[in-house]
């Protein structure tokens, strides 16, 4: 019961965190749990992460990661904060295209990640997932028939239209 209460505590301590000032890696999270005498790995840290829909996305130009509005797999971005990423991506996006099977986003180099959880956090339905390199996010459509869609609406979302 005790190792319950301890992650209820530590995920809390997380998303407090995060929504109260900026925080651009795990090493910068990892110590400020340490300060509030939250003791915790690296992969459990990751784990957390995954489980609260926190996600390290390009804000300005920097990361920081943020919370997810709303709860459960479906949580989305508030307008606000799309609005702002979409015009990093404008930036950071060089190129888009798509096939019968796949959508291929090319972003300047060390910013593929940044993106994918970008895409990732908006939950769209019509993607299946993301692979990201250092400069290649793949993206997987639900449905192949859909992915000329798909691709339409990603060069909205990234300023590529």
């Amino acid at each position: 019961m005790g190792q319950v209460t301890d992650k209820t505590r530590r995920q809390r301590s997380i998303l407090e965190i995060v929504r109260s000032r900026p925080v651009a890696t795990q090493d910068e999270l990892l110590a400020a749990l340490d300060d509030k005498g939250i003791e915790v790995t690296q992969s459990t840290l990751s784990r957390d992460l995954k489980e609260l829909h926190v996600s390290r996305v390009p804000v300005a130009d920097e990361y920081r990661y943020l919370p997810a509005e709303g709860s459960g797999s479906q949580a989305r971005l508030t307008a606000s904060i799309q609005a702002r990423l979409r015009s990093v991506a404008a930036i950071e996006v060089v190129s888009l295209e798509a096939n019968e099977a796949s959508v291929v986003v090319r972003t300047i180099p060390g910013r593929a990640q940044g993106l994918a959880a970008y895409l990732d956090a908006l939950s769209l339905p019509e993607i299946m997932g993301t692979v990201a390199g250092d400069d290649t996010v793949l993206i997987i459509p639900r449905h192949t028939r859909r992915t000329a869609g798909l691709r339409r609406r990603l060069a909205t979302l990234l300023g590529q239209d």
